[in-house]
């Protein structure tokens, strides 16, 4: 039985509750003869049984409680109860000595068996104590076994890693029998001695490097290397020299050679720049020996082929005025619809936009008969050449590594020097304008499509080229632009009659178009070239001026003006150069000059109404009647005449004007003019209610009249 059981067989002690106690007080102080019958009949109700708690009625004998109340139903005193009170708390007290004592042996038990819990408590405890100790000794030595371990792992590592580097440092170090026998017996177009080949590479590389060439070992086996070395870069070189070698065969393709024979021996010549470079450098030497050749026979070929197909332009240097046109016979009635080529563009733009296409065959082009201008010429040769560098170099990048640029430059170096000695010797002596402005900038392309492939092994030739070539075309056209300043404006006169323009304005604007459509194809700007434009232009439209002052008649002075510069403007137009400041400058001059030939050609037929009309227009008192008789005299010769006027004006607009548009255009305009000064004139008469001027033609009978020789009026 353990120590809550003994503790739960106990037997209860018996208690009053708190009412009960205050009860039991209120007796006690009372004084017994103060007590009435009543007032004892009053506490005998508090005594109730009803009102006894169940604790205090269970531990309390009957008898007692029945005393009690006898003794309070008799009358008896207080005294009397208070002494029933007292005997039954000493018999309940008696009873409860009693029962403690009876239970004083469990007591004593329950004693001892605590006493022996703590004692085995206390052994639990030291077993415990001594168990946690051992514990954390157990759990030491398990750290310092497990920090051994981890030393011992990391030392097994280091140990493995030794193995290895031994391992493979005896694996680089040395030369395996199917090595040796390999390199020895093979022959070097077998793959396999390819193999062994890299494999002897790896072993060179190994041996060379700083941390193991002085190692004992390495300078022991270092000898037998070197021959097997020199005995597979012999092998080697024998083999390539011999691929070289076929690049000199008759009719071969150089390019077909490279890709499919030499560029398959990448790793011979990678083998002999790492392990042998004096002959790798004799290999490097003999194949830029052979390609240089090579390249250097076959585009001199082609550019003697190209020279043969050369078109001559302006051998004899003629220029824009040429002094032959000077005398009697020079007629400026003439307007040549095909100039000479030296001052015609045409379709030779078309090498700017052409600059990618292949470069020309020359059987082909022989076959066909067909003739190169310069510009042609120097577009197939750089083409050509652009090609081959960019191919020659990515073959070098990929076989002879890093050093290829400067490869590259010593096998074309002799390329390029034949290619800027032909253009030299073209150029310095050439006449050819257009041929030297295309060049120009053909150059300009080609460096950018160099550039965009980041080649720069061509960036001296191009600058050569441009310091060759610009010169030459700035001379030219100085000379150009001279020859019109400096020319003479009396014999190119056409006469006081003729006033149809010149055949030097269309050969003028034809070479103005030809520079303006190139300097619009190029996307980049061209300050020289704008301003020799710019100048050329002022110069001619001056020439232009100073023929046009050889005239009598004002209005012959500027018909000859609108028609050449209607010329200038409708070869603009065909070249599709309206948006260029050019055709804005002439077309500005243009409607200024048709606007004084309007006002020309209706003085001409209507002198005295014209000054009418500019008279009212700036005085509209001139229709009182001090003047009336004056405007009614004018109006009457304007009513008798003017349908013939009319009819004179459009015979002049046919015949001054060659271009029938543009005699369509002056006549809808002079006629326009007209209409809105009658009409002004008119409105005013009106005005005034005046019936003598009933005579007089209405607007819209004029109007009918002029629709007569305008369409669409």
């Amino acid at each position: 039985m353990d120590q809550t059981e003994q503790m739960e067989t106990l037997p209860q002690v018996p208690f009053f509750t708190q009412e009960d106690w205050e009860a039991i007080e209120g007796l006690l102080v009372q004084s017994p003869t103060a007590e009435s019958l009543s007032s004892v009949e009053d506490r005998k109700g508090e005594f109730n049984g009803k009102d006894i708690p169940a604790s205090s009625v269970t531990v309390t004998a009957p008898n007692t409680v029945n005393s009690l109340l006898e003794t309070i139903k008799s009358g008896n005193g207080v005294s009397d109860a208070f002494e029933v009170v007292q005997n039954c708390l000493r018999e309940a007290e008696s009873s409860c000595v009693e029962e403690y004592v009876s239970e004083g042996n469990k007591v004593v038990k329950l004693r001892d068996q605590v006493l022996q819990c703590d004692t085995d408590l206390n052994e639990i405890e030291q077993k415990i104590t001594y168990w946690s100790s051992r514990l954390a000794l157990l759990s030491r030595t398990t750290q310092e076994y497990y920090e051994e371990a981890i030393l011992m792992n990391e030392r097994l590592l280091r140990e493995k890693q030794s193995h290895g580097t031994i391992l493979q440092f005896l694996e680089n170090a040395t030369l395996s029998s199917e090595l040796v026998s390999g390199i020895i017996e093979l022959d070097p177009s077998n793959k396999q001695f390819v193999q062994y080949l890299i494999e002897l590479q790896e072993k060179v590389y190994f041996l060379s490097k700083p941390e193991t060439r002085e190692c004992a070992v390495i300078k022991d086996i270092q000898p037998f290397t070197q021959k097997m070395i020199s005995r597979a870069s012999e092998k080697v070189k024998d083999h390539l020299q011999s691929k070289i070698q076929m690049l000199q065969s008759p009719n071969t393709n150089v390019q077909i050679i490279q890709q499919n024979v030499l560029l398959k021996q990448k790793e011979f010549f990678r083998f002999l720049r790492q392990c042998s470079p004096k002959i790798y450098k004799e290999i490097e030497n003999s194949y830029v020996s052979v390609i240089s050749g090579i390249y250097q026979s076959l585009f001199r070929k082609y550019t003697d082929g190209l020279l043969a197909l050369k078109q001559e332009v302006n051998l004899k240097g003629e220029n824009l005025i040429d002094g032959s046109w000077f005398g009697p016979n020079f007629g400026g009635s003439f307007v040549s619809t095909s100039s000479t080529g030296a001052f015609v563009l045409g379709n030779r733009i078309e090498s700017l936009r052409k600059l990618e296409e292949p470069a020309v065959v020359l059987a082909i082009a022989k076959e066909r008969r067909r003739r190169l201008f310069i510009e042609e010429i120097f577009r197939c040769l750089i083409k050509l050449l652009v090609d081959t560098c960019t191919s020659e170099f990515l073959f070098a990048l990929e076989t002879f590594g890093p050093e290829s640029d400067m490869l590259v430059f010593q096998i074309l170096r002799d390329v390029f020097a034949l290619c800027f000695g032909t253009f030299e010797r073209q150029l310095t002596s050439t006449f050819d304008l257009f041929g030297c402005l295309l060049i120009m900038k053909q150059n300009e392309l080609f460096r950018n499509v160099m550039a965009t492939r980041e080649i720069s092994l061509m960036d001296d030739f191009f600058v050569k080229m441009d310091i060759l070539v610009k010169p030459r075309f700035q001379e030219l056209i100085q000379q150009s632009i001279q020859n019109v300043a400096q020319a003479s404006s009396k014999p190119l006169f056409p006469g006081q009659e003729d006033v149809s323009p010149l055949a030097l304005t269309r050969r003028y604007v034809e070479y103005a178009s030809g520079l303006i459509q190139v300097m619009v194809e190029m996307s980049t700007s061209d300050k020289m070239l704008e301003e020799n434009i710019k100048r050329l232009r002022m110069e001619y439209v001056s020439l232009l001026n100073r023929i046009g002052n050889h005239y009598s008649r004002k209005k012959s002075r500027s018909l000859f003006v609108v028609n050449n510069l209607d010329l200038i403007c409708l070869v603009l137009e065909e070249r599709k150069l309206e948006h260029t400041e050019e055709y804005s400058f002439y077309e500005s001059i243009l409607s200024k000059q048709i606007s004084t030939i309007v006002e020309l050609e209706l003085e001409e037929h209507f002198s005295d109404f014209m000054v009418l009309f500019n008279r009212y227009s700036k005085d509209h008192s001139i229709m009182d009647n001090n003047g009336e008789s004056q405007f009614k005299k004018i109006l009457k010769e304007f009513s008798s005449n003017w349908k013939t006027s009319l009819e004179h004006i459009r015979d002049n607009t046919l015949d001054n004007f060659p271009n029938f548009e543009r005699g369509k255009d002056v006549r809808k305009k002079t006629m326009t003019r007209l209409l809105t000064c009658y009409r002004e004139i008119y409105q005013a008469i009106e005005e005034k209610h005046n019936s003598s001027y009933s005579a007089l033609p209405s607007v819209n009978s004029l109007i009918h009249e002029i629709r007569k020789y305008v369409e669409n009026f």
